[in-house]
């Protein structure tokens, strides 16, 4: 995994805009953004369930609010991003404050889906979101960030993020983890406010 401390999620409704300018605008201006920034790693997607459902979602993970800053930049010297804000509405942003979690990424890039949830805790929970993430890992999962919420509407609260590969290896990542004993005494402990999966497109 790399050192990133923060991840910068965004969320835009594409509005009549169609898959292709889509890629085609989106794709480009995050080109832009790993050439010209210090961006760690970029992506974005689409969200497949909930309140926000066709809404697209980009991630970027950064190493410092310094570099965060010049992605910034590098977003507003794109004519690629300013194309896509021309039709698109950016609905949401927020800056994550990510908690260090011991569970090794599965080499390899076949990522297809990124399962979040969203909940409220008293305290951090980073042991016991890294256990969780594992058991998700080791069954199914290619990577996991955790953090804590600084901006935006959800602040204070809590963001676990899982990768997959296939809609089934979600299936076999939480047939797994409803059967763990520290998963299910972690649950009482919590107030979950959002489960969403999204596809990644990019």
């Amino acid at each position: 995994m790399s050192d990133a401390k923060f991840m910068v999620i965004t969320v835009a409704d594409p509005g009549t805009m169609s898959a292709t300018e889509v890629n085609d605008q989106l794709g480009q201006a995050l080109t832009d953004l790993k050439a010209n920034s210090e961006v760690l790693t970029a992506r974005w997607g689409r969200i497949g369930t909930g309140e926000n459902v066709g809404k697209i979602i980009a991630f970027q993970s950064y190493a410092s609010m310094a570099d965060i800053e010049s992605g910034y930049e590098a977003f507003s010297n794109s004519s690629a991003y300013a194309n896509f804000l021309n039709k698109a509405t950016v609905s949401k942003r927020g800056i994550l404050s990510l908690h260090a979690i011991d569970t090794p990424a599965v080499p390899g890039d076949n990522a297809k889906y990124v399962v979040m949830v969203r909940f409220q805790s008293a305290e951090p929970m980073t042991e016991q979101a890294g256990h969780a993430a594992k058991v998700f890992v080791e069954n199914g999962g290619l990577s996991a960030r955790y953090g804590t919420i600084m901006t935006g509407g959800y602040i204070g609260h809590r963001l676990l993020g899982v990768i997959y590969p296939s809609m089934a290896a979600i299936e076999a990542a939480y047939d797994a983890v409803q059967a763990d004993s520290v998963y299910q005494e972690t649950l009482p402990k919590l107030e979950l406010g959002m489960r969403n999966i999204v596809r990644l497109l990019g």
